[in-house]
Order: C-alpha cells, then structure tokens, then sequence
C-alpha cells in the first residue's frame, strides 16, 4: 500500500507532518509485511475498492520499539507504567530501560491500546470530551468516518476547532491509518487493491476495540513523549598515515598516546591480536594472534558486550542461568533477582549493578569477535604491528594512527554482525557512567564507525535518538567521532536507462548530529587527486547544515583483523578511525584540550587541507594532523 497520503493527507490539505506521538517510521513498520522495512513501499493503489477474503490468517507482524518519556518523567516510571498494562510477560515482549529510552516489541493492538494512551496527546487533545474504548465510539459515529473517508473527502488532521457534531481532523485521519494498517495486516497482505471505506471503518473498530481515550484513571499523568522504531545498525594502514601527515607530526612533537584512551562502540575488537600488544621498547611482539596470554598484555582495557544488554536491563534471566534453575541460590545474593527488583519498580538503570554482566574477562577463556569490522576499525586508530614481530604480518609495518593508545572495546554488535539503536545508545550511556565515576575521565572520546539509516520525513535531522544520545556523550566532554556513511552513490532511471549518480543529503545517523565530527572518505594516499569517494555519504543534513565536516582516507586501507591477521576494507567506516587518531594525538599534544570535545572539532576541522570539491562532499577538506597541532 502506498502509506504517504493516509499519513499525511492528500490535495490542498496534505501536510508534511503527523501529530501523533506515534513517529512515521513506526507506521511503516507495522504497514509493511513481515521481512520488509521501511522504505520498501509497494506500488500505489487506489483509494477505494474491493478487499481480501475475509478469512485470511493475520501474521504475527512485532515490531521493536523505542518509547521517550515526556520530560520530567524517568524511563523506569515509563517502563513500569507501560508492564502493568501489557498482558503478555517481559520474557516476550522483552521490555526494558536505559537512562534515556523504553525497549519494547509490541503488536499492532498493544501499540493502539496500551501504549499510545500513555501520551498526553491521547489523554488530553486527540478527542476533548470523550472517553470509553475508542473502537465503540467508531462504532457510534460509523456514519461521519464513512463520510469523512469518501474519496473527495479532505485527510484532515491536525488541532482546530470544530463545529459540533463534526469529527475533530485527528480522530478522523487517526481512524482512517489505523484502519488502513488494520485491514491490510488482516488480509495477511495478500490484496493487490485497496479496501472500501466500510472496510476501513469496520477494521478500525476491531483493532482499537480495547484502546480507551480521556485522561488515566490513575492520577499518574501521561509519562511518553514519543514512539519510534529500534533502528536496525550496520558497520559502515600504512599509506593513509603519510595522507594524513601523522608521520611528520609524531616525529616533529615525539608524540605518544599512552595517556589517551578512546572508546570503540562496533562489533568487538580481537585483544589478542599482536597489534594490540602492550610493546616494549626494541623489543619484537613474540606471541601469536591466538595465544591466550596475549589479551593479558592488550591495550585493550576492558571489553565489555552490549548484544545481551536488553535482558540484562529488563532483569531477565540469561540463558546460561535459565539452564541452572535447578541450583538453589539465596535470593539476596542473586544479581538477576536484586536487578530485576530495581526494575519492575523504575528506578534509573545501575550501571555498577549491570557492569559485572556485561565484562568479557580477558583470561584463557576469551573468545575473539567473529565479525572482524570492528577490529580493522580499532586498527587503523591503534595497531601496531611491525615486520621484525615474530608473527608478522609479513608484508610491512602496520601502525594505526596512534600505536600507544589504549582502548575500551565496547561490542554493541551480536556475533553475526547484527544490532540495534538501543544497543548503540546503552554503549553510549555507558561511556558516560564510567567518567563520571571516576576521578579523571577514563575514556576521552569515542569511535562510531556505524550507520542507522536517516529518513528525512520521519525524523527530524539530528534529532533521532542515537543523535541525541551523542550530544550528551558530548556535552559530558567527550569526543565523538561518527562515519558519514556510504549512501553516497545512487542509481537512477533516465529516458528508460540505468545511470549511476550520487545523492546528497545522504549522510546516516549519528553523522546527522551537529556536534559530533562527522568523516567522509577519501583515497588513501592521493586525495588531491581523486578527491572525494564515490560511495561516501554527501550533505547537507535535511534541515540544511553543512556536513560532512572533513574527509579521512577511507579507501584500500590495510589493517588488522581477528586471528592474527590483516585484510582491507573500504568505506566511511575506515575514514572515521582517522579522524579519531587525529583527536587522540592532538589531546596528547594538548592536554589542557580534554573535556573541550567542541574545541576539540573546531581546531581539526579550521586546520583541514581544502582539497578543491565541493563543500558538501568534502567538508572542510581532507585531514591534517600536523597543521591542526601546530595550530594550538
């Protein structure tokens, strides 16, 4: 179905925006049948016609989400409101909380009926003076949503007066979508036309049967703001250092990272790898990538595993610890038992509690990251790996951009490569939990070689949830560093022909965040004459700011990878790690810079070198680590 004109209407009245707390990515979603997404729409159909059989099965059709509290009010008042009303338990529905955002797979009923009443919108503005089940008052007034559905009828929506008896516009196109979505999803998505307006109404009145409107009977208030979808997350060396001038800066300042440590949220870094070894001087690394005492040796400080953080949040048993019911454990000595108890009653997350199920000890029973993305990444910002090594990569040196450096290895990518926005944005918070449990800051800035695809008339640019999150990891002064993304190629149809193209305002979120430093690519060792990648995401951002703000070397770089070895990759991915290398050298160089991210990206990006393209491909230019630390 072609969902565009049900959400925002169609001739003179069509908007660009919806009202309700439900964001458009979320209608999508639920319209599109299982296994598709949000940008997979189907063909256009026609407004009015017959339906399906009546007697198709209705698919499953969950949908994970992420639910905002309204300001005031904390994710945990907002999870525990949202428990008491769902039916079916935590285990299924998986429901859990961060600091910032709820966690939830919900159908198409639980959505309508327990959550959206939550909202102040539903409370108090979607239909002043009514109250009941909303399905019933459908039923009532059958005849005014069948006349506002006649296909020369406006699609109102939106808050203005009314005469009486007349439909306020949100109810009437509130009706309408969720009767669409409802009709479609009942007929298994099998019609290849378009429902009447009975079908509608009648749908509508099924899937909001237990949705109630008016204020909550119990004096709590509406706790949500917001409604979004749990956004899928994809990933996104030795000549690019010359490219960057981090040769001629660590010779000319004798730089050295060891102070500095930097954060990589991606799919896990190997600490075992030789190019993670703590080095001493003249000295040859002699271990191999697969020997357990190397991960004792690393540079890579903690590891810590996000894939599992929803169950740890929700205080759902792991399922190592559901194979274990047998043992008899003191309740009060239980960690699961203490937070799940912090839980259901809707305290702020415990860090501290959390931690200790999220750590991967580096002793002899560590397993390396079976996807390697995250390891390249890591080594291109910290590998050193030398050929007079005994396990040599036997083909040249291999030195990051900051070979001393130390890193937190923070995996928000499962083992087949796979996360999510709420897995990203609780590595996030987590950074901020550690420096501000510390004396000094324990990480100074981190890696997000990411990308969460950015629909400009869903969300607004930079305001998406992973967007926000990164400004708080800023305004806590730390460094972010994010990938442009590699949407910047497209395909296009003229006069009948495929022809290739490029596409601007195509950077990915988090990129879209005004302060984070947002890295295009380049090639790796003649970006003056190549200049910017072909796939490297272009700007501006939708609502018009200039991105991306620099470029990095981004293609053909060589760099480590699990098991003790090394491959090349290519993509904004690898260009970020760069700009990441250039910040840590320049904090090293200038200490009194840590906790200033946004001098920080100021300095970098007024010391690029312009390589003459356009600013929206290529920002300021391309990176330039020596005229930036010589301009301080």
């Amino acid at each position: 179905m072609q969902l565009d004109r049900w959400l925002y209407g169609t001739g003179p009245a069509q908007r660009h925006t919806q009202d309700s707390p439900i964001l458009p990515d979320v209608w999508f979603a639920f319209a599109l049948p299982p296994g598709k997404v949000p940008g997979d729409i189907p063909e256009e159909l026609p407004l009015i016609g017959p339906g399906p059989d009546a007697g198709a099965k209705p698919p499953a059709g969950e949908v994970d989400l992420l639910l905002r509290p309204k300001a005031g009010c904390t994710p945990g008042r907002l999870s525990v409101a949202l428990g008491e009303l769902l039916q079916r338990p935590r285990t299924e529905t998986r429901l859990a909380c961060n600091d910032a955002y709820v966690v939830c797979t919900l159908t198409f009923e639980e959505l309508l009926s327990e959550a959206l009443p939550l909202s102040a919108y539903w409370q108090s503005d979607f239909w002043p003076g009514q109250r009941g089940m909303l399905g019933e008052l459908v039923t009532e007034h059958r005849g005014k949503f069948l006349a506002a559905l006649a296909p020369d009828a406006p699609r109102l929506q939106g808050r203005r007066l009314v005469r009486e008896g007349e439909l306020p516009g949100d109810v009437a196109w509130f009706v309408a979508l969720a009767g669409r979505i409802a009709w479609e999803r009942a007929g298994g998505f099998a019609s290849v036309e378009a429902p009447t307006a009975e079908e509608v109404v009648d749908a509508a009145a099924v899937a909001l049967a237990r949705t109630p409107i008016g204020p909550a009977g119990d004096g709590q208030g509406a706790p949500l703001w917001t409604i979004s979808r749990n956004r899928p997350v994809t990933t996104a060396v030795w000549r690019s250092r010359l490219a960057c001038k981090v040769d001629a800066a660590t010779m000319l300042f004798s730089l050295s990272s060891r102070g500095v440590c930097w954060g990589v949220i991606d799919s896990g870094v190997d600490a075992r790898h030789p190019a993670f070894a703590r080095r001493t001087p003249g000295e040859p690394v002699a271990t191999s990538g697969i020997d357990p005492k190397q991960s004792a040796r690393s540079r890579i400080k903690a590891t810590y595993d996000f894939a599992g953080i929803r169950d740890a949040l929700a205080g759902l048993p792991s399922q190592d610890e559901e194979e274990e019911e047998a043992e008899i454990r003191d309740p009060l000595d239980d960690e699961a038992t203490r937070v799940a108890g912090w839980v259901r009653r809707g305290r702020a997350v415990d860090w501290s509690e959390i931690a200790g199920k999220l750590v991967i000890p580096h002793d002899e029973s560590y397993v390396e990251p079976r996807d390697d993305h995250g390891t390249h990444v890591a080594g291109i910002l910290a590998g050193d790996w030398h050929m007079h090594d005994t396990c040599s990569s036997g083909a040249q040196d291999v030195q990051g951009m900051c070979p001393d450096i130390e890193l937190y290895d923070l995996r928000a990518f499962d083992a087949t490569g796979s996360s999510d926005e709420f897995q990203v944005l609780s590595a996030m918070q987590f950074v901020r939990h550690l420096n501000a449990h510390a004396d000094e800051p324990v990480i100074h800035g981190v890696n997000l070689s990411f990308s969460l695809r950015h629909e400009v008339d869903k969300y607004a640019a930079g305001a998406t949830p992973v967007c926000e999150e990164a400004h708080r990891l800023v305004g806590s002064g730390v460094v972010v560093v994010a990938a442009a993304g590699n949407d910047g190629r497209a395909g296009f149809f003229v006069r009948g022909r495929s022809v290739d193209g490029y596409r601007s305002v195509s950077i990915t979120d988090p990129g879209n965040a005004e302060k984070v430093i947002t890295v295009g690519a380049t090639h790796r060792d003649r970006p003056h004459t190549y200049g910017v990648s072909y796939f490297s995401s272009r700007g501006p951002t939708g609502d018009g700011r200039a991105k991306p703000d620099l470029v990095a070397p981004g293609e053909k770089i060589m760099s480590p990878v699990p098991n003790g070895e090394i491959a090349g990759k290519d993509g904004t991915s690898q260009a970020a790690p760069h700009v990441s290398g250039a910040c840590a050298l320049l904090l090293a160089r200038h200490p009194e810079l840590m906790g200033k991210p946004d001098e920080v990206k100021r300095i970098l990006v007024e010391n690029c070198t312009d390589l003459g393209r356009e600013r929206a491909f290529q920002g300021a230019g391309v990176l330039d680590v020596l005229r930036a630390i010589q301009a301080v």
